[in-house]
């Protein structure tokens, strides 16, 4: 098991979030670069649905991922 997906497993703490999300953010990109569309929507999804990400948030990094979720379709 690779250290992210260790990552997105866990639950993370409130202040690590949005780090998270943006290593999420970084990966799934990466994955789409490669052909990968699916799975990195796939990895992307469950970390953008996280219940915790409702408010006080970086509201920047959420829009850089439903752009992204939106993208891959």
């Amino acid at each position: 098991m690779s250290v992210l997906t260790r990552t997105i497993e866990a639950a993370p703490a409130p202040a690590s979030m949005s780090a998270d999300l943006r290593a999420v953010i970084a990966q799934a990109r990466h994955m789409r670069n490669e052909g990968l569309g699916k799975e990195a929507h796939d990895l992307l999804s469950p970390v953008y649905g996280w219940a915790w990400f409702t408010e006080g948030f970086d509201a920047g990094v959420l829009s850089e991922a439903k752009l992204l979720l939106d993208e891959l379709g």
